[in-house]
């Protein structure tokens, strides 16, 4: 489940957000209880499994890293196209 980013967490529900360049993975109201990931991918996964563990929501705060995408007329790998004349 992907909850809405304005979503308010209540104690038990797991909250995965970004963190001085990780993802913390963590339950509200239990000191303790957060995990750090160094991708979000595996913060995620982490705080589902808990979230489905607990029986609690699972929300996911922070943005999404922007998928990297080469400017028109430049191939993956191979430089700046040649100059016009």
């Amino acid at each position: 489940m992907l909850p809405d980013e304005q979503e308010r967490a209540r104690d038990g529900d797991v909250e995965t957000l970004p963190h001085r360049g990780h993802w913390i993975t963590r339950v509200i109201g239990q000191d303790g209880m957060s995990h750090i990931f160094s991708s979000r991918e595996e913060a995620v996964d982490a705080g589902r499994d808990l979230a489905e563990q607990f029986g609690t929501k699972h929300l996911i705060r922070g943005e999404i890293p922007p998928t990297r995408v080469s400017p028109p007329g430049i191939e993956e790998g191979r430089g700046l196209p040649p100059a016009s004349p």
